[in-house]
């Protein structure tokens, strides 16, 4: 039986045997854009997928939209706030190569309530090392800072302080 070529493992040596080709073990990206799909699960299914065919702008997409899915309440700042832990965490558990979760800032907000931990965040003098790390990292627009500043009329009195630290910080 003959295989036809897949332009996905032409750069890869892939052992197609009869039984891969019949349990579909060989990874192919899905038809459907990741920007449709609102299963978590799957999407991560596809992110870790096109990981492997070596396909790092599709499992991008695939990771943002995982981000915009998580959500943490019904209004705007709390589902924003939402994407912005779950790319941290993300980032977390890509660096340490083992599932990672934000335990003390999940904490903070059960015991504050996201407005007020993020206003505190913001307006901390101790140095943010998730902000560092998540701009460094190419994730500037995920930040808790990035957050205050879209949502303004929200943050009123901490936009300046949010603007003087992104700048010194090396964000725009």
């Amino acid at each position: 039986m003959a295989t036809a070529f897949n332009p996905i493992f032409a750069d890869r040596n892939v052992n197609m045997t009869r039984a891969t080709r019949k349990v579909g073990k060989v990874f192919a990206l899905p038809k459907k854009a990741p920007e449709l799909e609102t299963d978590t699960d799957k999407l991560r299914k596809i992110m870790v997928n096109a990981y492997r065919c070596g396909d790092t702008a599709y499992a991008e997409r695939a990771k943002r939209r995982v981000w915009e899915l998580h959500k943490v309440g019904d209004t705007e700042l709390e589902q924003r706030f939402g994407e912005t832990i779950a790319a941290y965490e993300s980032f977390l558990t890509e660096r340490n190569d083992r599932t990672t979760r934000a335990t003390r800032t999940w904490q903070k907000v059960r015991n504050k309530g996201v407005k007020q931990a993020i206003i505190e965040w913001v307006t901390s003098k101790q140095e943010r090392q998730g902000f560092i790390d998540l701009v460094e990292a190419g994730y500037g627009e995920f930040t808790i800072e990035a957050l205050v500043v879209a949502m303004a009329e929200e943050f009123e009195d901490q936009v300046s302080v949010v603007r003087t630290f992104g700048t010194s910080g090396g964000v725009n």
